[in-house]
């Protein structure tokens, strides 16, 4: 995710203040700022990623290779891990079928 977007910075720099006010005034209508920026924070960034992700596989020549980064990104494996428990699985899998890898 890029982090310099000017409008996550805009939204990151508001829920920070709202934050602080909430924290410093402690009252009802401070705190539901922040929790209403807190989840746009989370929404803008949801968008962001999703973004990114599409951009990525539609640039990207090799599709296979591009859905397999972004499953890995999502699901916090690296490339190697992944095939690894894959390859297991599969040779598991052959083995109770009583078919040799």
């Amino acid at each position: 995710m890029n982090r310099a977007d000017p409008d996550t910075i805009k939204i990151e720099n508001q829920l920070d203040a709202a934050h602080t006010i909430s924290r410093v005034k402690g009252d009802q209508l401070s705190e539901e700022l922040y929790e209403r920026l807190k989840e746009k924070y989370k929404s803008h960034l949801k968008i962001s990623i999703r973004k990114r992700d599409l951009q990525m596989l539609n640039s990207d020549d090799n599709k296979n290779k591009a859905v397999w980064i972004v499953i890995n990104e999502k699901i916090g494996k690296n490339e190697d891990s992944l095939k690894s428990t894959l390859t297991t699985s599969f040779t598991n899998t052959l083995r109770s079928l009583n078919i040799k890898a």
